[in-house]
């Protein structure tokens, strides 16, 4: 959404600018202060494309944060696999000791 209205601000501001050029009479300016409203437009159009290339840099982040979760689960898993030796539910002579 972003991208296409940077588009158009774009279109519209470098048509605004140009206008002037092609014919002396389309002069629109802001407030009788010589600055053209191509300029504002442009200024949207900036915006809108650095809205929209900030939100596509996020989707990577957390696509990254999501792929190194998925990673560090399955290799937590797979480090919790069964070692008798860590297993001290039966005492040093291999009898289970009583739960009272």
């Amino acid at each position: 959404m972003y991208l296409i209205l940077g588009a158009f601000w774009f279109v519209l501001g470098v048509g605004m600018l140009a206008a002037p050029y092609i014919n002396p009479q389309w002069n629109w300016v802001i407030l009788d202060t010589g600055i053209s409203f191509g300029w504002l437009l442009l200024g949207f159009s900036l915006f809108n494309f650095l809205k929209w290339w900030l939100i596509q840099r996020l989707k990577k982040v957390r696509m990254r944060e999501e792929e190194l979760a998925r990673t560090m689960r399955s290799r937590h898993r797979d480090e919790r696999e069964y070692d008798p030796t860590f297993d001290f539910s039966e005492d040093k002579y291999g009898q289970r000791e009583s739960q009272s």
